[in-house]
């Protein structure tokens, strides 16, 4: 079963569809579809994630899908080419669907190896995709779900370990996935109710482990926040959350002599990265 979401063709078991216009090559038959790229964020930043793709900003990437723990979001309809893997073999981005994972924890930006997965984010991959494959009648194997790697020259998926992300493919696409798996998701989708996560920005003056002219990002369904590296960076994230929910991103400026940061910091348990 698909999801006609204003002409975008997505699998039923997507939590969100994105509103954003992203990058495309143009409108494909789904007949076309071959293959299933298996692709890593290179980032826990999950609007960072899909706001690269976006048309605006015209980086001529993006993909299908973007899969964390909580969701399954419908990026680029797979009635559309998402510019996800270049390749000029037999394997491109007109006859393949790219699903991004984010990352859970990236230890050193510099080390592929340190770019880690949950456990959440692989089963919802591993689930999406033996929809897909069932529903388009592709064989549930290596032959069909490739490593962005085994694409272009690139580092991604990092860590993830394809040949487990297959057999938890075939699990689904078998049903013979465990009852406690299926208690898990269900346990992760009533909390989350599909929506995005909560985010807001802030600045902090008067204490030295802050820069008061930096803008940190929160996102407290991660339990992360980070400084931004410029006004663009902030605009883009900003303008995003407008359009997903219709309202401005809460902003707050923080002073030592009150620290409420330390108390939301604490209180939310949000780890810098």
């Amino acid at each position: 079963m698909v999801k006609n979401i204003n002409g975008d063709i997505y699998s039923d078991l997507i939590t969100v569809a994105r509103p954003e216009a992203f990058w495309s090559g143009g409108e494909r038959s789904l007949s076309a579809i071959r293959y299933i790229v298996i692709h890593g964020t290179a980032t826990t930043n999950i609007v960072g994630a899909y706001s690269t793709w976006l048309k605006s900003r015209n980086n001529q990437t993006s993909a299908n899908y973007l899969v964390t723990d909580n969701d399954i979001m419908g990026c680029v309809g797979e009635n559309f080419i998402a510019w996800h893997s270049g390749g000029t073999g037999a394997i491109t981005n007109a006859n393949s669907i790219g699903i991004e994972h984010i990352n859970s924890s990236i230890g050193n930006y510099n080390d592929a190896s340190t770019y880690l997965f949950s456990n959440q984010t692989l089963e919802n991959g591993a689930r999406l995709t033996a929809e897909i494959c069932k529903r388009l009648g592709l064989k549930p194997d290596r032959s069909t779900i490739k490593m962005h790697r085994e694409v272009s020259a690139t580092a991604c998926p990092q860590t993830l370990n394809i040949d487990d992300y297959v057999r938890r493919v075939q699990k689904y696409y078998n049903g013979t996935q465990s009852a406690a798996t299926q208690t898990q998701q269900q346990s992760t989708k009533t909390q989350s109710g599909g929506l995005l996560p909560m985010e807001f920005t802030f600045q902090v003056s008067g204490d030295k482990a802050y820069d008061p002219r930096t803008v940190y990002y929160a996102n407290s369904a991660r339990g992360i926040y980070r400084g931004l590296t410029d006004i663009d960076e902030w605009n883009v994230i900003k303008n995003i959350y407008k359009d997903s929910t219709g309202r401005d991103m809460p902003h707050y400026k923080w002073d030592a002599k009150a620290p409420w940061y330390v108390r939301a910091i604490v209180g939310m348990q949000l780890k810098k990265i």
